[in-house]
């Protein structure tokens, strides 16, 4: 692609209405490929069940290895009531939905200094007044995670 001239720019949008999903494509002029090689037959016309995210499917990504771009991405509905809960200790690794366990994962994180500096300093771009924070363990059966706070007088 770098050695090539850029013809102009396109558009591929696919959209999820009601479970019936429709593609719309804007292609620049002299694009080589047609909108029906580049989007196949076996995605026209499909139908998604209710309440299911367009990109946990492959007809959002009628190019391959586009989905490849996304697969790390999650959506949590996080419950702020849930992270003053203690977590058992024995609970899933990795990230519930809700983030009702984060503090076993952050201790998976804390558990490695170099780990826990980056996370901090990512924490910090997002919440700067945060100073530090740390997971304990609670009459031996649970976590809970703590959250130092430093504010500066205006």
């Amino acid at each position: 692609m770098n050695d090539r001239e850029k013809i102009g720019r396109g558009e591929i949008q696919v959209t999820n209405e009601a479970g019936n999903l429709t593609y719309s494509v804007d292609l620049p002029e002299g694009f080589p490929i047609t909108e029906k090689e580049l989007i196949p037959f076996y995605f026209r016309g499909k139908e998604l069940p209710e309440k299911t995210l367009l990109l946990e499917t492959p007809y959002a990504y009628p190019l391959p290895h586009v989905e490849k771009f996304f697969d790390r991405i999650a959506v949590y509905d996080i419950d702020p009531k849930l992270l003053k809960k203690g977590v058992a200790i024995t609970g899933k690794r990795d990230l519930e939905e809700d983030a009702g366990n984060l503090a076993l994962v952050l201790k998976n994180i804390i558990g490695d200094p170099d780990k826990k500096r980056k996370f901090l300093n990512l924490l910090r771009d997002v919440l700067p007044f945060v100073e530090d924070f740390s997971v304990k363990k609670f009459m031996d059966i649970s976590l809970i995670l703590t959250l130092r706070e430093r504010y500066a007088k205006s």
